[in-house]
């Protein structure tokens, strides 16, 4: 696998300094990870008559800034009949995936009702926070993929992938991970490097089991930069770049010519 390209591509217009927020608390599943998903649950949940489409009252609901979202409405209603549509927004789509990472202001992978306060009202949050824990979740938003779309929502995330590569990379089956074991795993220093500043958050030399959570957050820094479509597998074009034929065949234990959760399970 080509670590170098990606770890390029994962540092691209950053400073040269690598970094990965530390929070005390990573979720299993990230928000971030899923955005499209997200997206289209915030999409059905400001829709309150469920016709599909967003009226200038429901987008007052949650945005009451009377200049934004008359401009709003004057770029995205393309046939000025004061609804938008999902068609009709869609080419904005990357400005609400932007989003959805600027919400998560801890970067914890989940939205307290602080870090939505600016939109949903307590009344709405309670509509999003499916489980009623106190916090929106992946598992909220499989609820409600399921309850407005009928879909049942993918839980294979950067935890599942990460704990596969972490008992991969550990050779000596110690749980932990030291830096040889990360270099002989990707074959570059660079990587291995920035995987280092990243995890070892207690500057040990090794990435011990309870720092694994931190390897969640690089993990899905560099999912969302293979994952170009969104749709949580990786196709032969998105790896190709990374993985040649040989390493994308075995990785493809299913040979359905992605890689995806079904791979992870066979394995």
């Amino acid at each position: 696998m080509n670590f170098t390209l990606l770890a390029h591509n994962m540092t691209e217009g950053a400073s040269s300094e690598f970094s990965v927020p530390v929070v005390a608390y990573v979720a299993p599943c990230m928000l971030q990870d899923h955005a499209y998903d997200v997206v289209r649950v915030a999409w059905a949940v400001v829709d309150t008559d469920d016709d599909g489409r967003l009226s200038w009252n429901e987008v007052r609901a949650v945005y009451d800034d009377l200049y934004d979202v008359t401009h709003f409405f004057a770029a995205v209603d393309t046939n000025s009949d004061s609804l938008i549509t999902w068609e009709e927004a869609l080419p904005y789509y990357s400005f609400a995936e932007a989003t959805v990472n600027e919400l998560d202001i801890d970067g914890d992978g989940v939205y307290s009702p602080q870090e939505l306060s600016s939109y949903f009202d307590d009344a709405m949050f309670s509509l999003v926070d499916a489980d009623a824990d106190g916090a929106v979740t992946c598992e909220d938003i499989d609820i409600l993929l399921e309850a407005h779309y009928g879909e049942v929502g993918d839980t294979c995330d950067a935890e599942v992938w990460t704990a596969l590569l972490w008992a991969v990379a550990d050779t000596n089956g110690d749980e932990g991970l030291a830096f040889e074991e990360v270099f002989a795993f990707v074959h570059d220093e660079v990587f291995a490097d920035l995987f280092f500043q990243a995890v070892d958050e207690d500057n040990s030399g090794v990435c011990e089991l309870a720092e694994q959570p931190y390897a969640r957050q690089y993990v899905s820094l560099a999912l969302s930069v293979l994952d170009a479509n969104d749709d949580s597998q990786f196709s032969d074009a998105e790896l190709g770049p990374y993985f040649s034929e040989e390493e994308f065949s075995s990785a493809d234990v299913n040979q359905d010519g992605v890689i995806g959760c079904s791979d992870l399970e066979l394995l």
